[in-house]
């Protein structure tokens, strides 16, 4: 399994035939970031959103405070790959977290070791649980791991 932050993120689309872009400098600053509505649902991100409706349980909400640290971003996602949250920049929108489709690989644009990144512990244990869980429980699109 793959785990990419920031430049390891842009490396990872990259490789999958992503592209990434100069998008503007913006350098340790807290940004919203949008769910995408498979990101809404992913186990990473199900709860941490700042825009629940504590009386609408059935609400998903879509929008995550994440540290930005970064110039360039992803303008494309790649074949293969499936996008989980985007934010806006100079350019338009860039993917700020992406997973492969066989779920071998996931990672992120923003820092969530970063204070400014509220629940950035909380979504670092759950990548590492996702890769892990994967290993042990291969989805039906993929093979055997364990």
């Amino acid at each position: 399994p793959i785990f990419g932050v920031c430049l390891g993120f842009q490396a990872l689309l990259d490789y999958h035939g992503g592209t990434v872009a100069p998008c503007g400098p913006v350098h340790g600053q807290t940004v919203p970031m949008t769910l995408t509505p498979e990101g809404a649902q992913h186990p990473v991100f199900r709860g941490l959103t700042v825009d629940a409706e504590p009386d609408n349980p059935g609400y998903v909400g879509t929008q995550v405070p994440v540290a930005r640290y970064h110039s360039l971003g992803c303008i494309e996602i790649p074949e293969g790959m499936r996008s989980l949250a985007h934010t806006p920049t100079e350019i338009g929108e860039v993917v700020m977290a992406a997973e492969t489709l066989d779920g071998m690989a996931l990672g992120v644009q923003f820092h969530p070791e970063s204070v400014l990144t509220p629940a950035g512990p909380i979504i670092l244990e759950r990548c590492i649980e996702q890769l892990v869980n994967h290993l042990v429980t291969p989805t039906p699109s993929s093979p055997e791991r364990l």
